[in-house]
């Protein structure tokens, strides 16, 4: 007869996973903090030129949203610009009652709040919404249909190329100003 030696059980032991220690934690939240600081420091520091591009890029965004989101839905939506609050909405017709008296403010999708956007406050301080041309009136607006062509308030097309001028300090003009534009027939949005 032939015997077969007894089996060994090896058990290999495994470290018990390692937790972090109160030191690591403080050493990453002061790390997280310097560099919140920096970047605060920075972004108050932005001269106001800057800040006017930013705030004509944004504005082109918001703009081109608005087209987008009326040929997606297939609703019109309007963009209102108030030169004495300084802000601008984005708003939708209630397709049960067309027509721009039946628009109300849609939500942001980034802020998860009422679309408007306030000029001249926080990061966008000194930027302002200009009064000439087209925004002679306290309010302007311009809609996008579910083609995406410009409408002006009464329901029709837009006829002459418009915009609003954003512009840094009283009087804007020149270097200090940027016309952000609705092309007639195609809504094309232009900065």
């Amino acid at each position: 007869m032939t015997s077969t030696p007894p089996r060994t059980i090896t058990t290999r032991r495994t470290a018990a996973p390692r937790a972090f220690t109160l030191v690591e934690l403080v050493a990453v939240m002061v790390v997280l903090a310097v560099l919140a600081a920096a970047a605060t420091i920075q972004a108050s520091s932005m001269s106001t030129t800057s800040r006017l591009q930013w705030a004509s890029r944004q504005l082109a965004r918001d703009l081109s949203f608005t087209r987008e989101r009326a040929m997606t839905t297939g609703t019109t939506h309007w963009c209102r610009f108030d030169t004495s609050g300084q802000y601008y909405t984005v708003m939708s017709e209630n397709p049960a009652s067309p027509g721009y008296a039946s628009a109300t403010t849609i939500t942001d999708p980034s802020r998860q709040g009422p679309f408007v956007t306030n000029l001249n406050r926080n990061e966008w301080n000194g930027v302002t919404i200009g009064t000439g041309g087209t925004f002679a009136t306290v309010n302007y607006t311009v809609g996008f249909n579910k083609l995406g062509r410009p409408l002006i308030t009464a329901g029709t097309a837009l006829t002459t190329t418009t915009g609003p001028t954003l512009q840094v300090g009283a009087g804007g003009g020149g270097a200090n100003s940027t016309t952000v534009t609705v092309t007639v027939g195609t809504g094309r949005i232009v900065y």
